[in-house]
């Protein structure tokens, strides 16, 4: 039987560092999974690579994860900055395109990946509905 997503409706996020402490004190990310018609423009991009320290690297994987957090990344709650202020979520339209702030996406810096990975991960079936649909 062929399995397919059940929605694409916004869900709750908790950083994995944050899953541990208690409730009142997590971060809470609100993400939506990915249309197909972000995917499509995400994939339009073309890809070039340049040399690195670290070995070839996508040119552009950084306007990808921007691309990706602007389409999925809806909002969060109780984010704080260092001084224990809340963080307000926002997003700006540049060229008719809704867009993350680079201001926060720098603050955000240190959990890009894992929120991109989550809004990729539920933008695909599951491992175990892959497996049952085959």
């Amino acid at each position: 039987m062929a399995r397919v997503r059940a929605s694409l409706g916004e869900f709750d996020y908790i950083l994995e560092g944050d899953r541990e402490i208690a409730p009142e004190e997590q971060t809470v990310f609100r993400l939506k999974p990915l249309s197909w018609r972000d995917r499509e423009a995400i994939s339009e991009q073309q890809v070039f690579t340049t040399r690195s320290g670290m070995g070839y690297v996508p040119a552009n994987q950084e306007a990808k994860i921007r691309k990706i957090l602007s389409a999925g990344l809806m909002g969060w709650r109780n984010l704080r900055d260092e001084n224990g202020s809340d963080v307000a979520f926002s997003m700006e339209v540049k060229g008719g395109e809704r867009r993350i702030p680079d201001e926060l996406l720098e603050r955000i810096a240190p959990f890009r990946m894992e929120l991109t990975e989550a809004i990729l991960d539920a933008s695909s079936l599951g491992a175990d509905a892959k497996k049952n649909s085959t």
